[in-house]
Formats: structure tokens, C-alpha cells, sequence
């Protein structure tokens, strides 16, 4: 017995004459996926970040996954699909940061040998072991280290298909800098409000 739900339908019709309209109908219809996947990864980001923002951004994914998708390679459009609105929700995201991938490449180098350092000591390495370690000046590495302030991760290519580890380590450091933007913003606040009692 075959299954003909609205989006068998709409799929069917796709393949055979692709247009504006179907693919809109398709759009609709995978909306929900995007609105599941822009939440879960709003859920891990600072409260600033919009999750309608991201839901925008996922369209383009979902559309472009629908462009893409192939039955014949992928049985499943969902399994198809949802890498493809994470990654145009985490580019944009990236979009908005400006550290170069050297950078961002020497500070993950630079947290790996931390974090041997850490298990081979059986303590927190000092900044002087894991400079030692990496072979390079301490000056450097706290260059590198400031610049993790301000993550950026260089678009690999519009909607592509992302790494979920360096998609974690992103988000992560999304949230550490938020969190340093508000530690900021309330000393501010307080150095305000001291001058204004002086």
C-alpha cells in the first residue's frame, strides 16, 4: 500500500515539472523542521539572539535543500535537509564575527594542548606550559587568546553541511562572549553609578 501524504504529492509534482509554486508548497509544508532546528540551536546561544532571526536564516537552507535533495542518494528529506538549515543558521551567525581562521585555528590548537596539558599534569596548565607546548612565544599565544573574545568562523560555503564539533566549539564561544559583553556592560553601569554618587 503506497503512502500519498500532501508533501508525496508535492514532491511528485516537483520532480516531474519543478516551479516556484511547489517548491513554495514545500517550503511550508518543512517549515516546522526549520522552526525545530532554529529553537534547539537558539536553546544553546545567549538570550540576545532572536530565534525568529535564525528561523529566517534556516529558510534558506530548507530551500535550498529542496533544490538539492536527490531520493535516489538520500530516502529521507528531514535527514537531508536538517544539516543543511543548521548550517545556513550557523552562517549567519558567523557572519557576524571577524577573527580570521588563522586565528581560530591556533586558539583550537592552543585549547586541545591545554586540555593534555591539564590531563598529563593532573592540574590547569599555565599559559607559559602551553606556549612551551605549542612551540611559540607567550605574547602570541595571548594574542590568539584575546581574539577568542571574538570568534569567527569563515563561511565554508553557503548551506554546507557543518562539523558538528566545530558547530559546538562556535556556539560556545557565542555564549562566553555574550557573557563577557554583559560582564562589561555592568561594570560599566557601576562605574556610572559610582561617578554619579561622587
Amino acid at each position: 500500500m503506497s503512502r500519498h501524504t500532501p508533501a508525496h504529492d508535492l514532491w511528485a509534482a516537483y520532480r516531474s515539472a519543478p516551479c516556484r509554486r511547489t517548491r513554495d508548497g514545500l517550503a511550508v509544508h518543512y517549515r516546522p523542521l526549520v522552526r525545530s532546528v532554529a529553537h534547539r540551536t537558539a536553546q544553546r546561544l545567549p538570550d540576545h539572539v532572536d530565534a525568529a532571526d535564525l528561523v529566517q536564516s534556516g529558510v534558506f537552507g530548507l530551500l535550498e535543500a529542496i533544490d538539492r535533495f536527490d531520493p535516489d542518494r538520500c530516502a529521507r528529506f528531514e535527514s537531508y535537509a536538517v544539516p543543511r538549515i543548521r548550517g545556513a543558521v550557523l552562517d549567519e551567525l558567523r557572519a557576524q564575527d571577524w577573527v580570521p581562521r588563522t586565528i581560530r585555528l591556533r586558539v583550537r590548537e592552543a585549547e586541545r594542548v591545554r586540555e593534555q596539558l591539564a590531563m598529563h599534569l593532573r592540574r590547569t596548565a599555565s599559559e607559559r606550559e602551553v606556549a612551551d607546548a605549542l612551540g611559540m612565544p607567550l605574547r602570541e599565544l595571548r594574542s590568539n587568546t584575546a581574539a577568542r573574545a571574538y570568534p569567527e568562523y569563515d563561511r565554508p560555503g553557503r548551506f554546507a553541511a557543518t562539523n558538528p564539533e566545530d558547530d559546538e566549539v562556535f556556539l560556545r564561544q557565542v555564549r562566553e562572549r555574550a557573557e563577557e559583553q554583559r560582564r562589561q556592560y555592568r561594570e560599566k553601569q557601576r562605574r556610572e553609578q559610582e561617578n554619579g554618587e561622587a
